[in-house]
Parts: C-alpha cells; structure tokens; sequence
C-alpha cells in the first residue's frame, strides 16, 4: 500500500480510481498488505472497497476488512520482544510496541509519535511499563533522531537470530516483525 496506493506523505493517490489505471480492476481483488498496523488501514477499506482479508504488518496480522477480526497472527515470541525492547533502550532510543490491535508508547509527545499517529488515524495508548508487554506483539518499532545509534540497534537486532528486521524509508526507526510472514505470503 505504503509507496504504491499511498504517497510518501501518506495520502491515498487517485490512481487506483482512474479509468485508465493499471490499478482499475476491482479493488476488492487487490493484495492488501502493508507494515501499517491493521487499524492503520482504515482510511484505505472504503475508498477501495476491500472485502479480501487485509494484512497488517507485512502480513503478521491479516484481519478480515472490518479491521478487527483476525484471521491469522504471527507475533514475536515473548523472550524476543523482551531481548529486543531491552536492545532498543540500551541505544537510547524510543520503543513503540504494536499488538494487531493496539499501538504503545511511552510518551505521547516522544519524538516522531506525532507522526505515526498522523500516518495510522489512531492515538497510541501510554504506558511506562512497556517492558512487560510480550503478549501477542506483532511489532516492534525502535525510534530515535540519533541515527547512527539507530544503525547500531539495527546491526545488533540482526544479530538475534530468525528475526526479521525492517529497514524502511525513514532511517528514524527499525521495525522488527517475525520472520514468517512476507507481503508476498501473507
């Protein structure tokens, strides 16, 4: 979606709704799958008219097209997310968690929060104990202005084995989902 449907500033372009769009046959057989959190996705469900499943965090959390039904999740394993949030704080960065249905923070007015919230049109829900949150993470975001201590979180994540790390566009952030779901099998 991000990059394709949706712009770099994150608006949804008119092109899938042109006539003479590669993107015109029905959206409702389109792929659905983007990193945005399922909920994220809502803007895009009625404009294109998706009635397929939707695939949330490149295809960790696939949710029938009301957003809030799952159908199948594939989420860190606990001992993971603690390895990884205790791996993002030790670089002094900020850590976002994500469950298929809820976006945590620790601080609301956090650098680049603002932002995500902006880009995914839901407030995250606050918490200081964001290192006791391993049930059913989808997701998590690790985030900072310091990007060489972004590089360095990124080189030392990849080092846990069978997790996949995300490098997206924004070199503010690293996002490390499971290894099993892709965009292309989701």
């Amino acid at each position: 979606m991000d990059g394709t449907l949706v712009t770099h500033d994150k608006i949804l372009t008119q092109r899938p709704f042109k006539p003479s769009s590669k993107c015109a046959r029905p959206a409702s057989n389109l792929p659905s799958p983007s990193g945005r959190p399922p909920k994220g996705m809502a803007m895009l469900v009625d404009p294109l008219k998706l009635d397929e499943p939707v695939a949330g965090f490149n295809g960790g959390v696939v949710t029938k097209p009301d957003l809030t039904t799952v159908l199948r999740q594939n989420v860190l394993p606990p001992y993971v997310v603690k390895k990884v949030v205790q791996l993002i704080l030790d670089h002094k960065l900020d850590v976002w968690i994500y469950t298929d249905s809820t976006w945590f923070v620790r601080d609301v007015s956090a650098a680049h929060v603002a932002r995500e919230q902006w880009t995914v049109k839901f407030e995250p829900a606050v918490t200081n104990q964001l290192e006791t949150l391993v049930d059913k993470v989808a997701k998590v975001v690790g985030v900072g202005d310091d990007l060489e201590a972004v590089a360095r979180c990124e080189k030392d994540v990849s080092s846990l084995r069978r997790q996949r790390l995300r490098s997206p566009l924004a070199t503010y952030y690293l996002d490390v989902t499971t290894p099993t779901p892709t965009k292309a099998k989701s």
